[in-house]
């Protein structure tokens, strides 16, 4: 490939690895992209092919060390991400109500009576509400 950007540089980023001539490069030069990879590993999508592979070559599972990715121009890919979306939004909104349902509870558990049904009047059972009337007194 012709170097469009002439021969003295540190790093040299550019779109495609077509773009750079790894040839000519010096020591010391360096650039965003990985000579004769192609879009394998110098590009997301074959990146992320190529870890998805990983679990047939090696039983390893890519979501236990990169995070979620989706190609959206699979159509797969894109069903999964739509699953994931409603999925991860669905726990969103449990894990919010469940919060909002213990929050609830604790604030209630400040008012009831103490573990033992034990009151401080030395009663037993719940506090009468407050302004509640005394029909015995």
């Amino acid at each position: 490939a012709e170097d469009q950007g002439g021969g003295m540089f540190d790093m040299r980023w550019t779109l495609t690895h077509h773009d750079i001539d790894f040839d000519a490069m010096l020591p010391g030069q360096i650039a965003n992209h990985f000579p004769n990879t192609g879009a394998e590993i110098g590009a997301k999508v074959g990146l992320h092919r190529n870890l998805r592979s990983l679990a047939w070559f090696d039983g390893v599972d890519m979501a236990s060390f990169f995070p979620r990715m989706y190609n959206l121009a699979v159509p797969g890919d894109m069903q999964d991400f739509i699953e994931d979306f409603v999925f991860t939004a669905s726990l969103s909104l449990v894990t919010a109500f469940l919060q909002e349902v213990g929050d609830a509870d604790d604030s209630d558990d400040a008012d009831a009576t103490p573990a033992g049904g034990d009151r401080p009047d030395g009663a037993r059972g719940a506090a009468p509400a407050a302004g509640a009337v005394d029909q015995d007194a």
